[in-house]
């Protein structure tokens, strides 16, 4: 959903110091703050590591794909995605968000996408805050059937 005034859209609604997720006129929903991932990818059903959504915080070389915004509750947003890795032919699936910065592991509450399903911060597979970088990592049981590296996805964060 998206809100324009004029020719800019709107992406972050405050009361003071308060983010507002969801505006509703009577009960209908007419403006979320979804995020917009625009996915790239980088690897390939056979490689060692598959990674699809998006990256510049430099565990993909080179990046790949867009968010929009890209900041979240006033963070940059260096990473959304979903990724395989095979080691000595055991494969395991995450998904992944990472901001610039130290944060709590309730900085946001939850993430949610279509086929991800709702992923909330107090159930991580592993969250990190060091060197600047804070991660969420959630262990996944296979591929979220839209994260397939084209395409854009929108995520909802609490």
């Amino acid at each position: 959903m998206s809100i324009f005034v004029g020719g800019s859209e709107i992406t972050e609604i405050k009361i003071g110091s308060t983010t507002i997720n969801e505006v509703y006129v009577g009960g209908t929903l007419v403006w979320s703050a979804n995020h917009r991932v625009t996915q790239g990818r980088a690897g390939t059903n056979t490689s060692p590591a598959d990674y699809r959504g998006f990256d510049n915080s430099g565990t993909v070389s080179g990046g790949m794909g867009s968010v929009s915004p890209n900041t979240l509750n006033g963070a940059t947003i260096t990473m959304i995605a979903a990724y395989r890795l095979t080691v000595k032919n055991a494969t395991a699936y995450y998904f992944t968000v990472r901001v610039a910065g130290q944060r709590s592991q309730n900085f946001f509450t939850s993430v949610s996408e279509s086929s991800l399903g709702t992923k909330t911060t107090s159930s991580t597979y592993a969250f990190t805050s060091t060197g600047g970088v804070t991660t969420w990592t959630w262990a996944l049981p296979s591929f979220p059937t839209n994260w397939d590296g084209s395409g854009v996805l929108e995520l909802d964060f609490v």
